[in-house]
């Protein structure tokens, strides 16, 4: 109940995309590995659809196939 709590909190709190080529809609959570300057840690971007769902990917993926909805501008957030 927390956990799902926190996720619709930062859902509220984060920018709106959408996907290029579906046009669904997600919401970004948090970028991970943001700092982590090893190999094997690459950044990703934990974002949340409309219906609940959490997906990541890889951040230079996400940034080819989705666009801002709120600023019409490709990533970062």
């Amino acid at each position: 109940m927390v956990k799902l709590l926190l996720l619709k909190l930062l859902a509220k709190l984060s920018r709106e995309y959408i996907h290029t080529k579906t046009g669904n809609k997600y919401r970004v959570l948090f970028i991970s590995n943001e700092y982590s300057g090893r190999a094997g840690f690459p950044q990703t971007v934990v974002y949340v659809s409309e219906g609940g769902v959490i997906y990541s990917r890889p951040l230079a993926e996400f940034q080819e196939k989705f666009k801002s909805v709120d600023t019409s501008k490709v990533f970062p957030i």
